[in-house]
């Protein structure tokens, strides 16, 4: 197999860079291992790259998020605060139907 770029990995950003390198006239192979289960947060995608994104993932996403929990502990007590936001700050695909569109 021959090709000008070779991508290790098939996430939202190795997919952007081969699309905008594949516009560019470049041949790009791209590598994935798919018998490895996908890492807790593949399905995320931050506000900023889906801005980056060369086309639209609005058919893929499941839900949004319009905040962020956080717990905390200290001195043996323990609470969840929640900062939400008014715009959405990531967003949430099921790796699979990412990966195929």
């Amino acid at each position: 197999m021959n090709a000008d770029v070779l991508i290790v990995g098939a996430g939202p950003s190795a997919t952007a860079a081969a699309a905008r390198l594949r516009a560019g006239g470049l041949s790009v192979l791209m590598l994935d291992r798919k018998d490895a289960p996908a890492k807790p947060c593949a399905g995320g995608l931050t506000i900023k790259t889906l801005d980056l994104m060369p086309w639209s993932v609005a058919p893929v996403i499941e839900r949004l998020a319009h905040g962020i929990a956080i717990g905390i502990e200290a001195n043996g007590t323990s609470r969840l605060a929640y900062f939400p936001h008014r715009d959405p700050i990531c967003a949430f695909a099921v790796r699979a139907a990412f990966d195929r569109l």
